[in-house]
């Protein structure tokens, strides 16, 4: 087992990824860590340094946002919302009527005409906190355990440097001058909380690697409209026994063009780092905001204050715009050489940027959908026909929802022309995005719900391979779920047709060394690979291993994490694994991996197991790649018990340069 760093002594906890300021391992490197504590509601966000010695990884704590939010005037926070139609301040004489009516309701239903102090509560003001009858929630924000920063549980951290999305003039005209315009702006790290917003974070470091004087400090902060009904309870003393999710789910970000005349002339002017959010089970929808500028008042695009809310605010896309939006538990996958999120890409279609996501869980008739929206159409406040595409997987079936979809540039001319998702029902889609049709690639099963996203890559023979793991972990009862679950490689022939599991060579992967061996029979010209996870003891009823998390394509191997839930609801969530297998043909890599010894090297001792038991990692693993010409990078977990855990990888091949968004694996 690698190293455990604990990174408080209170009773934190955490189940969402954490965030890197790279992707290659480098002098400067820090990691960003989200926890809550259960027992008020109170989140932190955490950097913590991370330096690597002869293989073996040291984590240094070098500041919490919590404090640090905490010590800022109320009034002067750049908090923004959406108003009638475009962004404004979060103040009350900015908000719409019905926002003021939902805020002047209590958690009781009674309109109490308390909106006005409900809002300076969220703003961070403690005037009106205690026990008294027309009083709000204590949050004590002056104890070291508490904080006006709410509870970050499934929101990933998001880190934002400088534009490096790597695309050439070529391609993508502008774009050079783009990136030397924004270079050195301020790197920012996004998480949503359920304190309602959205919140930004000052990850600035100096020459020498340290965290500059402000490090930490909230630049922005965003309230969606579908939170709006949720937070009068924030206020209610009984809140800590009835806890809600707001803005619980992760953001994502990439650079994209907007052919909007109201941008700026030139094609630089028209780039933009966009920053797109969801609240998981917070609300129904999503939002845009433009993050391409953070502090520099010499460049073009908005910088954060208040006075450019309209332009900061892109849209929003929620329910009360399409009624098949359910709770979208979006998990946005990054590509791996850079941080431009595979969900926001140049269609082939049209030449228009998009954000492609699916429907998510409980929506109105409980279909499976997947949305296309068309960044630069939502601009203008409204999404008319044409704006947005929706695309059906599955319009018959009850109690369904698409999970985290995949575009993919199959021909490699930079832009999507197909995606994957998976649905609750075990199914996996593909998505033609230029006649906006779909088909079914493969069938699990509906006791196999899929809840995570795909990877894909292009084969030798020219065909996707689409992986991917079932298993789910949303609602009480997958707690003791006892239905087996697996891991799936899937070929795309480009034909439309269902891959059936007769198709698949079958994989066994050993319980104990979990190495990975050739099951019977021996399928000829198999159409991918699968590998039930395997069944496990010590666990409530025996409760299933399931995939948890962003699984992720290194140089051609896939990791994964696995959950195993905890037969006692007092302990953190279980254990869990990280595993790796060839993503071509789900074989037992032929080099040691992992450092099972953790003596800093990868030899012929660390060959015994093919993962390796770190805890439940809800979030799944992020990697940072070697530096250049090393294969060993590292891999950092957060744990439910709120401790970090990092692994060194032996990832087989040294690493290079820019890896495109369309990874061939050999």
């Amino acid at each position: 087992m690698s190293t455990i760093f604990d990174a408080a002594s209170t009773p934190d906890s955490a189940a969402s990824s954490v965030a890197t300021n790279t992707a290659n391992l480098q002098v400067d490197n820090y990691v960003f860590q989200a926890k809550f504590n259960p027992a008020n509601w109170s989140g932190q966000l955490l950097s913590l340094r991370l330096e690597v010695v002869n293989n073996l990884v040291t984590l240094t704590q070098k500041w919490d946002a919590a404090p640090l939010l905490d010590a800022v005037a109320p009034a002067s926070r750049v908090i923004l919302t959406k108003g009638t139609s475009d962004g404004v301040s979060f103040d009350w004489a900015s908000l719409t009527i019905n926002q003021q009516t939902l805020l002047n309701t209590n958690a009781l239903g009674v309109n109490d005409g308390m909106g006005a102090s409900r809002l300076a509560y969220l703003r961070g003001d403690d005037g009106n906190e205690g026990t008294g009858p027309t009083q709000f929630r204590q949050r004590n924000k002056a104890s070291a355990d508490n904080s006006v920063l709410g509870d970050i549980v499934n929101s990933g951290p998001l880190y934002v440097g400088g534009p490096n999305a790597g695309y050439s003039d070529v391609d993508h005209p502008g774009y050079a001058a783009f990136r030397s315009r924004y270079k050195d702006r301020k790197p920012v790290v996004y998480v949503g909380a359920n304190d309602g917003m959205l919140h930004g974070f000052d990850a600035q470091i100096d020459s020498s690697g340290n965290p500059v004087s402000t490090a930490g400090n909230e630049v922005i902060a965003y309230v969606p409209t579908p939170v709006y009904g949720t937070l009068s309870r924030l206020t209610a003393q009984n809140y800590n026994r009835n806890h809600r999710y707001l803005v619980d789910g992760s953001p994502m970000s990439a650079d994209a063009y907007l052919n909007l005349a109201s941008l700026g002339g030139s094609n630089a002017d028209k780039w933009r780092t966009l920053l797109i959010g969801n609240m998981n089970s917070g609300g129904k929808g999503f939002f845009a905001l433009d993050v391409t500028n953070p502090d520099l008042s010499t460049q073009p695009a908005p910088v954060f204050n208040v006075a450019n809310a309209a332009s900061l605010l892109l849209w929003e896309f929620t329910d009360a715009d399409d009624a098949d939006m359910g709770y979208a538990y979006n998990l946005p996958p990054q590509y791996s050489g850079n941080s431009q999120a595979k969900q926001i890409v140049k269609m082939q279609k049209n030449n228009k940027w998009a954000a492609i996501v699916g429907n998510g869980y409980n929506s109105t008739a409980g279909h499976a959908y997947l949305y296309v929206l068309y960044i630069e159409d939502g601009v203008d406040g409204s999404w008319g026909a044409g704006d947005f595409e929706k695309i059906a997987a599955d319009a018959v079936s009850l109690n369904n929802g698409l999970s985290t979809p995949v575009p993919y540039d199959s021909d490699g001319d930079g832009r999507a022309d197909v995606a994957y998702a998976g649905d609750l029902l075990g199914r996996m889609w593909r998505f033609d995005l230029i006649n906006m049709t779909s088909s079914l690639l493969f069938d699990a099963g509906t006791s196999k719900p899929i809840t995570t996203p795909p990877e894909v890559f292009t084969t030798p023979s020219g065909n996707n391979m689409v992986i991917f793991g079932t298993g789910k972990y949303l609602e009480l009862a997958d707690n003791t779920s006892t239905d087996a679950q697996s891991l799936y490689a899937v070929l795309d022939d480009g034909t439309g047709s269902t891959v059936l599991a007769g198709d698949l060579q079958q994989r066994v992967m050993d319980v104990t060394t979990r190495l990975v061996t050739t099951g019977s029979p021996t399928v000829t010209n198999p159409k991918g690979w699968t590998i039930d996870l395997p069944a496990t003891s010590g666990a409530p009823a025996n409760a299933a291993e399931r995939l948890t998390g962003i699984a992720k394509l290194v140089n051609g191997l896939f990791f994964f994490n696995t959950l195993i839930p905890s037969a006692s609801p007092c302990e953190s969530g279980g254990t869990g694994w990280i595993g790796a297998v060839d993503a071509l043909t789900g074989a037992q890599p032929n080099f040691p991996v992992f450092d099972i010894d953790n003596d800093g090297d990868f030899d012929s001792s660390d060959m015994s197991m093919g993962g390796i038991q770190i805890g439940a990692a809800l979030g799944g693993t992020t990697f940072i790649r070697g530096a250049a010409g090393s294969s060993v990078g590292v891999g950092i977990s957060s744990l439910t018990s709120g401790q970090l855990a990092d692994t060194t990888v032996n990832l087989g091949m040294p690493t290079g340069g820019r890896v495109n968004w369309r990874e061939i694996v050999r």
